[in-house]
């Protein structure tokens, strides 16, 4: 005899937030009676059953293996994205200048929620890219949240370093 092929289902791919729980496989994962086996383990409650929840800190690609009662295997697999964000590395200026700052978000579900905080020396505080001028040497941080809840913060220190200075004289 021969069987049909086994269809699998490791459900759809997903964003989360950081190790917020994710219930991994479709509905039905695959036909009863079938063994399971989730990897990467990592993060994952049971590997062994057929929606077993993840929990992971990083984008992570599940893969479900499976095993019919005709000893049939398949594999599918699901991407758990995780909202996160980069921003420009600390930075530094002359006082008198001003600054470009910015946050971009890698992953997550718009709408994205920006909020820059202190307000000292900024040109806006809800939006991703700001503009700094500070009087002096300050720390930025900026909270994103996205529109799934998930909130991811980072800080940006700026220096003022005072203008560059010449003295000489000219002599005609």
């Amino acid at each position: 005899d021969v069987n049909d092929l086994l269809v699998v289902n490791a459900g759809n791919d997903t964003n989360s937030c950081k190790n917020s729980g994710v219930v991994l496989g479709g509905s039905p994962t695959a036909p009863a009676g079938s063994t399971y086996l989730w990897s990467p383990a990592i993060f994952l409650d049971i590997v062994t059953l057929s929606n077993p929840t993840a929990t992971p800190d990083t984008a992570t690609t599940y893969f479900v293996n499976v095993i019919d009662s005709n000893g049939c295997n398949n594999t599918d697999s699901t991407m758990v994205s995780i909202f996160s964000i980069l921003s420009i590395s600390d930075t530094s200026f002359c006082k008198g200048d001003s600054v470009t700052l910015f946050v971009n978000t890698v992953s997550g579900t718009s709408p994205y929620v920006f909020l820059w905080t202190p307000v000292t020396g900024l040109s806006d505080t809800d939006t991703s890219v700001v503009i700094a001028k500070p009087g002096s040497n300050i720390v930025y941080t900026v909270i994103v949240t996205d529109g799934k809840g998930c909130t991811e913060t980072t800080s940006i220190s700026v220096t003022a370093n005072n203008p560059p200075f010449s003295d000489f004289e000219m002599k005609l």
